[in-house]
């Protein structure tokens, strides 16, 4: 058995009291999600862009800040072709395990969902953030557990949007 490793470290927190009309720190997220969607931002919540990941997902970015952004969450699972949309010194979180080019020039802290699975307080914090809608959950469809096999072959085939709720009981 793998020895199990302790939760990879958080990225950087935005600025308490960011705001859409002043930001000191500028995040960006690849996703399947339609290019030029605003997701939500609050008072406390740094303000966030999300663009379909691509070839030219560094491009777009740079075409809005030139200088890079601060931070970026790579949910498209672009790897390196997410790095130029950084400036030097800020942080792309992965979710796939992937850790960097080995310059430097950015930190990449990859996070693993098995690192959570026992972590409750964490896991609550997300659900309650879900619950105030401040983080977006997208959901591709429910499906009882005995089809659990279904939701991985469709994940497998890619292109699906959200992921499958399992319904047990």
């Amino acid at each position: 058995m793998p020895a199990r490793r302790s939760p990879s470290p958080a990225p950087p927190a935005p600025s308490a009291g960011t705001s859409s009309s002043s930001p000191s720190w500028q995040g960006w997220a690849s996703s399947p999600t339609p290019p030029g969607r605003t997701r939500p931002s609050s008072a406390s919540a740094a303000p966030t862009r999300s663009c379909r990941g691509g070839d030219d997902f560094a491009a777009t970015v740079r075409r809005h800040h030139p200088e890079g952004v601060d931070g970026l969450v790579d949910a498209a699972v672009l790897d390196a072709a997410v790095l130029p949309a950084v400036k030097d010194g800020g942080t792309v979180v992965t979710v796939r395990g992937y850790r960097g080019d080995g310059t430097g020039r950015v930190r990449v802290a990859p996070i693993f969902v098995r690192d959570y699975v026992e972590a409750a307080a964490e896991l609550d914090r997300l659900a309650e953030l879900a619950g105030a809608e401040r983080l977006t959950v997208r959901v591709a469809g429910e499906l009882p557990a005995s089809r659990a096999a279904d939701a991985h072959h469709s994940l497998e085939r890619h292109g699906v949007r959200g992921r499958f709720v399992l319904r047990f009981g």
